[in-house]
């Protein structure tokens, strides 16, 4: 029923023929196991459900009729409008990509941006200047009323998610940030159409951004890293040099989220990435999206995740399953740089007895699955906070 009510009309029209058809099946056989009176009672509220939600009757004391005027608040293509109507000081030019999330879109700071007046709503705002390049992370969902604190049902809900997030960057920006952490500048929000509540987050743009597991893999994730290698970090595959401040760059990046109580929690390679930087000529490391992490000292609410389930060692298994996928590929440093196997020895040492299973009896599938399904490890925050000291110690040689 909810998923009916979220589809679109075609969609919704052919969805509720198949579940009128599984009534009128069921019918037949509740007749034949309850008798004609009572099957005729069953199948009569379960069809008084389907048109509450499918035509807006009033069948029942509570009715979905609302929900069939919800916008397609998700749809990307008029992304452009909303953002630039919500914040003009910005020029969109394309959309870099969406998701179940939302959508990201790469836009501009214009030039005739007052930027003393966005320093004053957003302090972190100075650090744009007029033609900056930024990307945009929109989240939308439909709303029975347009106000500043919208009500989101669900504990999974994209919103729910998103002012997480926002809230998790927030954390960041007070502790200083961190260069191989995404920065964000701005936080904004918006009803528009009627009816459709939006968030957004301007952030850092990164050019030619690529998995970092991608630039040793033997089978990468990036298509153009197969085929423009010399353009993408696939050219310093070999250079152990570079690998080793890449490596170092993520390892200070995830201890930095660890002292400031934050878990990624989120084992998708795509989220550790490298990027390019035109000013000093070189990839570096960032940790992008945490629209699955949380912070150790938040509140949870009752069945969300907890400090009891999630620790910083949990990102630690990240960096030691990227360590072995790596490790295994043909044109791994690690065989050419003693720090990097080092550091590769840390954490095979102090991580892997920790990755507790769940299920003992299946460990030989659950070692293939991938890290967002663990569940244990590093119960004192400090300890895992050593493992970085030990993982940086290695790969600075000191």
């Amino acid at each position: 029923l909810k998923v009916l009510a979220q589809v679109g009309s075609r969609s919704r029209f052919l969805l509720s023929t198949v579940i009128f058809g599984c009534a009128v099946c069921a019918l037949g056989s509740q007749m034949a196991r309850l008798g004609h009176s009572q099957a005729t009672v069953w199948t009569v509220a379960f069809l008084a459900l389907i048109f509450d939600v499918v035509l807006g009757f009033r069948i029942n004391s509570t009715s979905s009729a609302t929900l069939l005027a919800e916008p397609e608040c998700s749809s990307d293509a008029n992304g452009k409008e909303v953002i630039e109507q919500i914040m003009p000081w910005l020029e969109v030019t394309k959309l870099l990509g969406s998701g179940t999330q939302g959508a990201v879109f790469k836009a501009y700071v214009r030039d005739d941006v007052d930027l003393d007046l966005l320093q004053r709503v957003n302090s972190h705002i100075g650090a744009l200047q007029p033609r900056s390049a930024v990307a945009v992370k929109k989240t939308s969902s439909p709303v029975n009323v347009c106000s500043d604190n919208p009500v989101f049902r669900g504990r999974r809900h994209r919103m729910k998610q998103a002012i997480a997030e926002e809230m998790l960057y927030k954390v960041i920006s007070s502790a200083g940030g961190h260069r191989s952490i995404t920065q964000a500048f701005s936080f904004n929000k918006g009803c528009l159409p009627q009816g459709c509540h939006h968030r957004f987050m301007v952030m850092e743009y990164l050019d030619k951004l690529q998995p970092f597991e991608d630039c040793w893999s033997d089978r990468p994730l990036d298509s153009q890293i197969s085929l423009l290698p010399q353009d993408t970090c696939r050219s310093v595959a070999q250079d152990v040099e570079a690998a080793e401040r890449l490596w170092l760059e993520l390892v200070q990046g995830y201890r930095f989220l660890c002292a400031a109580g934050i878990v990624q929690a989120d084992g998708w390679k795509e989220n550790r990435v490298v990027a390019w930087d035109e000013a000093l000529r070189r990839w570096h490391v960032k940790v992008i999206d945490l629209g699955k992490s949380f912070h150790l000292d938040a509140p949870a609410a009752d069945g969300e995740r907890t400090q009891k389930q999630f620790h910083c060692g949990h990102d630690l298994e990240i960096l030691l399953l990227s360590a072995q996928s790596i490790a295994g590929a043909r044109l791994s440093p690690f065989g050419s740089s003693r720090r990097l196997e080092k550091m590769f020895k840390v954490l095979k040492r102090e991580v892997a007895p920790n990755m507790v299973k769940d299920f003992p009896a299946t460990k030989t599938v659950l070692a293939n699955l991938k890290i967002v399904y663990k569940r244990r490890n590093f119960k004192n925050t400090l300890e895992a906070l050593k493992v970085y000291d030990r993982l940086e110690a290695a790969l600075t040689g000191s």
